[in-house]
């Protein structure tokens, strides 16, 4: 089975990597990532997870998409 969060946590960090390398501002000899890129990458990381309901955002006692309630099966409660 395929983590699919773990790929995604993967290609969030080479991005906002490529977008901190990208902006960048002369420091003495070198280049240092800017201000406005952390700004920008903190904004995306924000906003990112808005749009996608959480699985875990149903009220307390409401039925999920199989009918169930979370209780546990009846093998398991005891």
């Amino acid at each position: 089975m395929i983590r699919w969060r773990a790929i995604g946590i993967s290609i969030a960090g080479a991005v906002a990597g490529v977008l901190v390398a990208q902006m960048t501002t002369p420091f003495a000899d070198t280049d240092v990532p800017s201000q406005a890129g952390f700004r920008v990458v903190t904004a995306i990381g924000a906003a990112a997870p808005s749009p996608w309901p959480s699985r875990r955002s149903r009220p307390a006692g409401a039925r999920s998409p199989t009918g169930d309630r979370g209780a546990l099966p009846t093998a398991c409660a005891g």
